[in-house]
Formats: C-alpha cells, sequence, structure tokens
C-alpha cells in the first residue's frame, strides 16, 4: 500500500471540513436538514468535561503532532487498558485537514487506508473525528457555550469540531462514550509525542506503553500501541 501524507483521510470525504460542501449548519432550501446539534445535548455531557475537551484540543493543536505523526502511524488506544481497541490516525502531515480520525474496527481503518469511495465508506462504517477548522463548522450551540463559558482556543481557525458519521444517518455529535474516551485518548497522545524523539513523521517509532491520564473523574490509565498489530503496510 502506498502512503501520501493523509490523502485517503481526507479524499475520503469524512473528514474534510468545510472544504467542497455546506457548513454543518448552513440553510440549503426546503429540505434542509436540522441544525447539528451541540456537545451539551449528549446526554450524560456536563459543561466542565466539554471544557477539558476544549482544554486538551487546544493543547493538541498547539503540540502538532503531525510534525512527527502522519496517517502512516495509525495508533492502537485500549482506554482502559482492558478495554476493546479503537484505531486513532493523526491528520494533518498533509496540511490540509488537521485532527485526529478515530475508527471503531481494524477493519474500518484497513478499508479506509485502501482509498474505497467515500459513499461506500459511509455505508459501511461509522467512524469519529476531532476536526480543527473554522467557526462556520461548529454548531450554533457550541459556539454560543464556546462565548459564555470562555472555553480555550488554539487559533481563530483552530475550532474543535467533534464528530461521528453513522450509517445511513447524517452526521451528529459524538455520543457519551465517545467523548469519555477522547478525553483519555488526546492526553495520551500528547504525552506519547512528548516523550519520543523528534524525528519526521516518516519515522515510526515502535511503541507498546501504558500511560497515565488525569480525566476530570480522576486518574486513569490508557494503553497505546504503534504500529497497529496485523495492520500490514507493505
Amino acid at each position: 500500500m502506498r502512503h501520501s501524507g493523509d490523502s485517503r483521510l481526507k479524499t475520503s470525504g469524512e473528514w474534510r471540513g468545510t472544504k467542497g460542501r455546506p457548513a454543518p449548519n448552513a440553510r440549503s432550501g426546503p429540505n434542509q436538514r436540522p441544525p447539528f446539534p451541540g456537545l451539551l445535548t449528549t446526554p450524560g455531557i456536563t459543561v466542565p468535561l466539554v471544557e477539558h475537551l476544549y482544554t486538551l484540543a487546544a493543547d493538541y493543536y498547539r503540540l502538532a503532532p503531525w510534525q512527527w505523526l502522519s496517517d502512516k502511524h495509525p495508533m492502537e488506544i485500549r482506554y482502559p487498558p482492558d478495554a476493546e481497541p479503537r484505531y486513532a490516525v493523526v491528520m494533518g502531515s498533509s496540511r490540509e485537514v488537521y485532527g485526529l480520525a478515530i475508527y471503531d474496527t481494524l477493519e474500518a481503518l484497513r478499508v479506509t487506508m485502501m482509498g474505497l469511495d467515500p459513499a461506500q465508506l459511509r455505508r459501511l462504517f461509522s467512524h469519529m473525528a476531532l476536526i480543527f477548522d473554522e467557526a462556520r463548522v461548529m454548531s450554533f450551540d457550541d459556539l454560543d457555550a464556546l462565548e459564555y463559558y470562555g472555553w480555550p482556543l488554539a487559533a481563530p481557525h483552530a475550532h474543535p469540531w467533534m464528530i461521528r458519521t453513522v450509517p445511513s444517518m447524517p452526521p451528529g455529535p459524538p455520543n457519551a462514550d465517545d467523548l469519555f474516551w477522547l478525553e483519555g485518548a488526546l492526553e495520551a497522545i500528547m504525552t506519547h509525542v512528548r516523550r519520543r524523539s523528534r524525528k519526521p513523521a516518516r519515522i515510526a517509532q515502535p511503541a507498546d506503553v501504558t500511560i497515565s491520564v488525569a480525566p476530570l473523574d480522576g486518574m486513569a490509565k490508557v494503553a497505546l500501541r504503534l504500529p497497529v498489530p496485523l495492520f500490514d503496510d507493505p
């Protein structure tokens, strides 16, 4: 399989920010979709958790992990360490889309990396992502909450859009399990990047580590493995 930056992720049509399509809240005629729900509409999600996610997202953007990791370097992440794995790919090495793509299964990761047609991907798999983009990609509710609570941003063009796609349904916000998982995963990825020697993104250092993180509800551990076991990249 040949790689060129994170081209499969951006051309898959799943994680393209506002490039080539209306923002989630754009009005587009009589068949328009309802406004994109805000994170605080998700059952079980609190203001302190979303504030912590915004803080972690701003730290992640400032760290710019795409300088050392690319889509050649998918990670297996287990949070907690005895949970089923999810697979994370840092986006940004192509300097077009910045963030983190998350796949629920190894098969979803493999098929995405093969460059399957975006419409087929949407029919087959659910995905989650954190994408940094301009304010226009955000839900109205999230923009209002951002202003009201004073949540941090790394830059005006780095609003953290958290999204999940589900087959046969319009995109929506991640569920509570997703957001709690993202809280631990973001900190673990940043800790891993800070610990590793700063080699260029084309060079991946193997890792199989358990990292301590500090979610709002107390200390926890995240297992991170790189490269992904059984992920062939000839």
